[in-house]
């Protein structure tokens, strides 16, 4: 089975590892260019190119600025792969290029398609309060994440649970079922199912705003809020002049005006909520580290307006 990979971030590259040493044959692998990064703006390679590296492998890395050109089509096409496997890839790829593997390109989502279409399945799905997420293996199709069934598994998740942990678990999935999948198709016992239309949600890329907690509404919708956007980007409120992200929380049975310090002592700062309160246990101040929050309190003894 030659297998052309295409993938940008970390999961990707976690998923590239996987398959390597389940000695899946990679015979390519497209990824984003390098990007300049830090205070001195190294160009520095993409998670998915720096597995490649690191191993020492003889693999074509190919970064094209865009993946759908001609150029691409016929480098693509000399290597005869049975196999695409998209995985973050960072850019919607056109039907020529789709149509040059000798199976359908397959897709790793993060969600329980139809389930949180888009850029972000379970930073949208933890957002919503949802108990169980998933991993889908789908076809590839012109529509954004509709293509057709192959493989799908999900798992319960509880209110402990931020976006990286989950995320984690998600990956553990992922590896296993891209695997299932993949031999699958070579034993020619792929079995597909259309996804419901009907049931399509959308789960679209966190912007600036998702970040903002609104005090006003319920403990419950701001914990999540706060699970789905932590450790990145972080939803945040302000204190004092300064950006305060809220990284970790609970929920409490008390009242208050929403936003209103019902207590800020001793390692404790309880915020009222339009129902309900929280209890604040891990933040981050702009331009600090993330601490718990008795170390904050202990740095800020006087409260500043929020």
């Amino acid at each position: 089975m030659r297998v052309v990979f295409f993938g940008t971030p970390i999961f990707a590259a976690e998923i590239l590892g996987h398959l390597l040493d389940s000695k899946i044959e990679i015979v390519a692998v497209v990824t984003m260019p390098d990007r300049p990064k830090g205070r001195s703006l190294k160009m520095q390679p993409t998670p998915v190119k720096k597995v490649v590296l690191d191993r020492a492998l003889d693999i074509p890395i190919y970064q094209p600025e865009k993946a759908s050109t001609p150029e691409m089509e016929e480098l693509l096409k000399a290597l005869k792969p049975d196999l695409f496997i998209v995985v973050g890839y960072g850019e919607i790829i056109r039907q020529p290029l789709l149509d040059i593997p000798r199976l359908d390109p397959i897709n790793i989502h993060t969600s329980l398609l139809p389930a949180y279409r888009g850029a972000a399945p379970i930073q949208r799905a933890i957002m919503a309060g949802e108990a169980r997420v998933g991993i889908t293996i789908m076809e590839m199709v012109r529509g954004m994440d509709a293509g057709d069934i192959i493989v799908q598994e999900g798992i319960d998740i509880s209110v402990q649970e931020n976006c990286a942990d989950v995320e984690e678990r998600l990956l553990a999935l992922a590896k296993r079922l891209i695997v299932e999948a993949i031999e699958m198709y070579m034993a020619g016992t792929v079995s597909k199912r259309p996804q419901d239309s009907e049931q399509v949600t959308m789960a679209p890329k966190i912007l600036p705003d998702d970040g903002v907690i609104d005090w006003t509404r319920s403990s419950e919708e701001v914990q999540n809020q706060v699970r789905g956007l932590s450790p990145k980007p972080g939803a945040f409120t302000t204190f004092g002049d300064k950006r305060l992200k809220i990284l970790e929380v609970s929920t409490l049975p008390l009242t208050g005006e929403p936003g209103a310090t019902l207590k800020y002592e001793k390692g404790i700062w309880h915020v009222a909520c339009g129902k309900g309160a929280l209890s604040i246990h891990r933040l981050q101040l702009e331009g600090k580290r993330p601490m718990q929050i008795v170390d904050f309190i202990n740095g800020h003894s006087k409260l500043k307006t929020t």
